[in-house]
């Protein structure tokens, strides 16, 4: 029968595992032995002598049965040989009794050469740091004749982590992977170092407790710069006999890690005058990249090769540029991604010209603006003179810019008349400032220059 003590149950190993697991017999004896020789034919002749499957105690009993030696203990064997039985409980206390060590090896306090030579990486990262900091140590590892142990009956041989030269001081390096529940040797270990004439110092990883007086309790598990700092002044404590201070060192805060800013770097743009790249990564995920245009004035979106298009104002030109990053954040951060959508070619509408002939004009797609100029070409009848403003024939007003425009700085700097494979028309410049050499055009008051 499965023995529920196993560390994993019946179905996880196959019948002809050959891996020693527990069993129980009929009879309630507990014994260990391989699958393959519990399932299979092996345990027959078991079987054939009367004893219960694979177990060999309800064999012994089957077999010869149980005899009473002289020393009181009860052993399976045949009657008449109990004089050849062999009693392992008092074979066991009788060679305890031959390992046992009544005098010790060394005088107590000898520095010898230690057998064990395996060091960790954390123990040859501390020496190699209080070297750093001007401590000699012992090259290799140096082991340490103890005084008698009462628990094990012996003269045990020690070896601390790292000797400090010319003092009578150790380190003991505990990490808490290794040391957690484990204070009850650690103290043993101390006593029996102190008993031989050396000063523990621990450094406890990890949020261990103290040992020791001079001990060093780091809640962080690696060897900071913090912590051995404190080590050092606690081997000093220790080597010149000041009396000692645990020291605690505490683990630094978890580093706030800075979240991305959604909103990208903030650039003069390659192309567009006046402009400014603004990308900004949507509630989606996905980076919506964009222009703030005439001196970031209002947010637009490109859409093939034509002019970007307007989303929305912003009154960047009315800030410093140092506040453009801040108020931009504020500004995207409370758009949601249906937002993000170009509404027309200007923040007025769609239309550059106002008036009976404005559908004469062409506006180039790629005019913006935040461009200085522009250059239009127009098929208005009757054209006779031009303001800043309006384009009339006559007093009659046959095109004007939008008021919006106006506002914004721009202005008519000329109309030019020409004559082209399909007739007359207009050459139409704007301008937010006079043009310097304007080209072959009308006056003002409708006079060819």
């Amino acid at each position: 029968m499965w023995d529920d003590e196993n560390p994993f149950g019946p179905n996880d190993i196959p019948a002809s595992s050959p891996v020693k697991v527990r069993w129980i017999c009929d009879q309630g004896h507990n014994l260990i032995e391989s699958a393959v020789v519990q399932c299979g034919a092996a345990s027959g002749w078991r079987r054939q002598g009367g004893g219960s499957r694979a177990c060999l105690t309800c064999l012994g009993e089957q077999m010869h049965g149980w005899v009473r030696l002289e020393c009181g203990h009860e052993v399976i064997a045949k009657p008449g040989a109990e004089n050849m039985a062999m009693c392992r409980p008092c074979r066991s206390a009788s060679f305890a009794a031959r390992k046992t060590v009544t005098t010790p090896k060394h005088p107590i306090g000898t520095v010898i050469q230690s057998r064990n030579l395996t060091t960790s990486q954390t123990e040859q990262r501390v020496r190699e740091k209080l070297v750093a900091a001007g401590f000699t140590v012992h090259k290799g590892r140096s082991a340490i004749q103890c005084g008698h142990e009462p628990q094990r009956n012996n003269f045990p041989i020690l070896t601390p982590d790292i000797l400090i030269s010319k003092t009578k001081v150790c380190v003991e390096v505990d990490p808490a992977h290794t040391h957690a529940g484990k204070e009850k040797d650690d103290n043993t270990r101390n006593q029996l170092l102190a008993g031989a004439g050396w000063q523990v110092v621990r450094l406890r990883l990890g949020g261990l407790g103290s040992i020791g007086k001079h001990d060093v309790l780091a809640e962080s598990e690696s060897v900071t710069n913090e912590a051995i700092e404190a080590l050092a002044s606690a081997v000093s404590d220790a080597a010149e006999g000041r009396p000692g201070i645990i020291r605690r060192i505490r683990k630094k805060a978890p580093t706030v890690v800075r979240q991305k800013s959604r909103l990208g770097a903030i650039a003069e743009h390659k192309y567009y005058e006046n402009g400014f790249y603004v990308s900004w990564k949507l509630d989606s995920g996905r980076v919506e990249r964009m222009v703030a245009m005439e001196h970031g004035s209002y947010l637009a979106i490109a859409e093939g090769w034509e002019a970007p298009r307007f989303i929305c104002p912003l009154g960047l030109d009315e800030l410093p540029r140092r506040q453009w990053r801040t108020a931009l954040q504020d500004i995207l951060g409370e758009m949601s991604d249906a937002d993000f959508v170009p509404k027309s070619r200007f923040p007025w509408g769609d239309e550059l010209f106002i008036g009976e002939q404005a559908s004469t004009i062409r506006v180039h797609p790629k005019f913006h603006l935040g461009a200085s100029a522009g250059e239009f070409t127009g098929n208005i009848v009757g054209v006779d003179a031009f303001t800043e403003t309006a384009i009339c024939a006559g007093r009659d007003v046959q095109t004007e810019l939008h008021p919006e425009a106006v506002e914004r700085g721009w202005q008519i700097a000329a109309v030019g008349q020409r004559t082209g494979k399909h007739g007359a028309y207009q050459e139409i410049q704007l301008l937010r400032r006079s043009p310097v050499n304007p080209p072959d055009e009308l006056d003002k008051s409708g006079t060819p220059a």
